[in-house]
């Protein structure tokens, strides 16, 4: 395979923060690359950087060898934001209509048809966006972002607030796409990285922390069992991390949203019962105390663990 993207020492600074700190990688063409890291590693403002959405302050990238300042070669370039801007009030089909006129597509009602067609989407095309469910419209952003058939897709957490079917059906096209693209999509769902990507890439303090594919890469795995704990209600997660830290020998805890956090432990199965005491005896809210055993998650967490205990 040849080399689709270069990315040679590209760093990112916003005032004082560093956000990316002079990484380098390069992706094949027909790879399904994930792009995987915790909150604040780096991940989006990199995948705005390999879009050309912002400039690098150094370093470079370049795609089939051509720089990325290049209008040209960044319309070789698809891109799904994670917060998935839409015209709400417009139709499906107007939508894209307007996107392929931006796009300079000469033949819009051919692109437009060949874009609907692979997202699933003609039979909603006369329907008011904002009238879709969400899962329809995360296929209308893909559709947005492959309108102009570009060598190159860039999701960001495409299966963001999906249900369970939305996720399988957005999985499915994906590994579609990617059949006939180079994909770069990033999630915290892990398994949906598993289940479609070969290979990942994991940022962590803005530095690339592990590059490989997902077989070789787990067995550096030392976490034996993920827990998720969710409650019911919002409650202070920092306080409720530094409680379990303090008191369970400095597990891995990642907080995941405002009611729910993830332990990496290294314990047997009996470490449930000492969540479940200590969520009693401190009164916590808790509605969920599940196991995931992921094998990608618990990497994840390995690689990680120094910059969010």
């Amino acid at each position: 395979m040849s080399e689709m993207i270069s990315v040679h020492n590209i760093s990112k600074r916003y005032g004082e923060i560093e956000a990316v700190k002079k990484i380098s990688f390069s992706i094949n063409s027909g790879e399904i690359v994930g792009f995987l890291g915790p909150n604040g590693a780096g991940k989006t403002t990199t995948m705005k950087m390999l879009t050309g959405y912002i400039q690098s302050d150094e370093g470079n990238i370049k795609i089939h060898g051509k720089s990325l300042d290049y209008p040209e070669i960044r319309n070789e370039i698809g891109y799904l934001p994670e917060n998935n801007p839409l015209y709400t009030d417009m139709t499906v089909d107007e939508d894209l209509t307007f996107i392929a006129h931006l796009r300079g597509i000469k033949n819009k009602d051919a692109a437009k048809k060949i874009a609907m067609s692979k997202c699933g989407i003609t039979d909603v095309s006369h329907r008011l966006i904002g009238h879709l469910s969400k899962g329809y419209r995360q296929r209308v952003g893909l559709a947005q972002a492959i309108i102009h058939d570009p060598k190159i897709l860039i999701l960001d957490e495409p299966v963001n607030g999906l249900d369970p079917k939305q996720i399988m059906e957005i999985r499915t096209l994906i590994r579609m796409l990617g059949s006939e693209k180079t994909v770069i999509l990033s999630s915290h769902i892990l398994s949906e990285i598993e289940a479609v990507a070969n290979r990942v890439i994991i940022i962590n303090n803005g530095t690339i922390s592990a590059d490989g594919d997902i077989e070789s890469l787990k067995q550096g795995s030392h976490y034996n069992t993920v827990y998720k704990m969710e409650f019911l209600e919002k409650i202070d997660l920092e306080t409720v991390r530094n409680r379990l830290k303090s008191m369970l020998n400095t597990e891995f805890i990642d907080i995941i949203d405002d009611y729910s956090l993830k332990i990496g432990t290294q314990k047997d199965k009996t470490f449930g019962n000492e969540l479940y005491k200590l969520s009693i005896h401190f009164k916590w809210p808790l509605t969920q105390l599940a196991i995931e055993s992921s094998s990608l998650e618990n990497l994840f967490l390995n690689i990680t663990d120094g910059g969010n205990q």
